[in-house]
């Protein structure tokens, strides 16, 4: 699974189009074809998914994709500096994150990592 196709597909799905979905987030329709090229940050993609109502499945309880992120993570008994080595990123990179903040690139990086890894 991509995130970002399935969030291209979801818009796709309830038949909106670039710049229908960013008129309702109040963005641009530049903003939403970047993101689902994978480019641009984290507060637009979750603006996105919950536009959508599109949630993650099968990474981890939690109602917004940051929570999701940290459950797994502790889930998973690693720490920050662990996922982030398993990832290619920083130890900052994933908390900002689990914050909400950061960019897509490295958070597709760090899903991965979440959803292949058992331990």
């Amino acid at each position: 699974m991509n995130l970002i196709q399935d969030i291209s597909r979801a818009r796709r799905e309830k038949g909106l189009t670039q710049a229908t979905l960013a008129e309702a987030i109040g963005s641009d329709r530049a903003a939403v074809a970047r993101l689902e090229a994978g480019v641009g940050p984290m507060s637009l993609l979750l603006r996105v998914m919950e536009a959508l109502q599109y949630h993650v499945a099968g990474l981890a309880k939690g109602t917004v994709l940051p929570q999701q992120l940290r459950n797994r993570r502790l889930s998973m008994k690693l720490s920050l500096q662990e996922l982030a080595q398993r990832a290619g990123v920083s130890r900052a990179t994933i908390s900002a994150l689990e914050r909400g903040d950061g960019t897509i690139a490295p958070l597709v990086k760090v899903i991965n990592i979440l959803r292949t890894s058992t331990t």
